[in-house]
């Protein structure tokens, strides 16, 4: 009788310890739960201020290209205007030029005119008939060289209007090409803007998906841990409790499913309702931390590839995303 109550205590001892080191390691478990979620918190925190300092240093560069862009258009703008002033100027320049030869030619013309006439008359009684050939002679000349001069000027004048036309269709070409290059810089500063925007969704995309995975096979591997844990525990319960009462082993009793093993089970969806996911890939997205349709939405068929390997191909993954998301819904 007394070996039996040295045993009782001994073994009454014993669940206590266990009951102890049990308590011990669940309040561990808690204080690790916790640790988790602070550092889950403090990287979406930095993910967010990351990408903050990101939408800044765009929004400051795009704000920085923007004025430099309307100096440059302001700076063209006033050179085609200087371009057109000093080409009305020039060309004012020249009619005035112009207009001052052709007034001091016919001054010049007059005076030799008046001096002539002045000969004319002096000379005119001494050999009238001379001064009317040299006269007729003269006005002959005159009447050519005034012909020849009309004709040069409206050659000039012609020429001017040419050279006139050939530069402004130059300065037109100029405008346009410059105006083409603008466009295409413009549209190619577009076109980066929009791949940084895409490569920095997808990026974003990829680091949620993968934190995710991470967190879901975490979650999935302690779910196991305190489920297994539970089971042993429950299992020496049942030993002690035999014990206690004096009960033997041979009628085992039903397993009962703890309430971390009904949650577990309740998050966890039936992946091969997807058409192409047999029973061992199955297993093999659950070991990857993949148990849900929510999460298999989640993923990418890059991910899937280095999950199931590229057998699947890009086509099928993508498909099974697709139908996930369905389901999910």
């Amino acid at each position: 009788m007394g070996v039996f109550t040295d045993d009782m205590a001994r073994l009454s001892e014993e669940i206590a310890a266990g009951r102890a080191s049990r308590k011990d390691m669940l309040h561990s478990l808690k204080g690790s739960i916790a640790t988790l979620r602070t550092d889950v918190g403090e990287m979406l925190t930095k993910f967010g201020n990351k990408r903050a300092e990101i939408k800044q240093q765009m929004q400051s560069e795009l704000s920085e290209l923007t004025p430099r862009l309307q100096r440059f258009s302001k700076d063209l703008g006033e050179q085609v205007i200087d371009m057109r002033k000093g080409f009305h100027q020039e060309r004012t320049q020249m009619l005035e030029r112009m207009n001052g030869g052709l007034e001091h030619f016919m001054a010049s013309l007059k005076d030799e005119v008046a001096q002539m006439q002045t000969r004319f008359k002096r000379q005119r009684a001494e050999s009238s008939s001379q001064i009317r050939e040299e006269m007729d002679v003269f006005l002959g000349q005159l009447k050519a060289f005034t012909q020849n001069l009309e004709k040069e000027v409206g050659d000039m004048q012609a020429q001017f209007g040419r050279e006139r036309i050939h530069m402004k269709q130059h300065m037109n070409a100029e405008l346009q090409s410059f105006i083409s290059r603008l466009k295409a810089f413009a549209a190619g500063l577009d076109d980066e803007v929009f791949q940084m925007r895409k490569g920095f969704h997808q990026a974003r995309s990829e680091m949620i998906a993968r934190l995710q995975l991470e967190l879901g096979g975490f979650t999935n591997g302690l779910r196991a841990s305190v489920g297994s844990m539970l089971e042993k525990y429950q299992s020496d319960r049942q030993g002690g409790r035999a014990a206690w009462t004096g009960k033997g082993h041979d009628a085992p009793q039903p397993k009962a499913f703890t309430k971390s093993q009904k949650n577990f089970e309740q998050n966890t969806d039936d992946l091969t309702r997807i058409p192409g996911i047999g029973s061992h890939r199955q297993a093999m997205l659950n070991q990857a931390g993949i148990h849900t349709f929510t999460q298999l939405a989640s993923t990418t068929p890059e991910q899937l590839a280095k999950i199931l390997g590229k057998k699947g191909g890009p086509a099928k993954f993508e498909a099974w995303i697709t139908h996930a998301e369905s389901m999910a819904r």
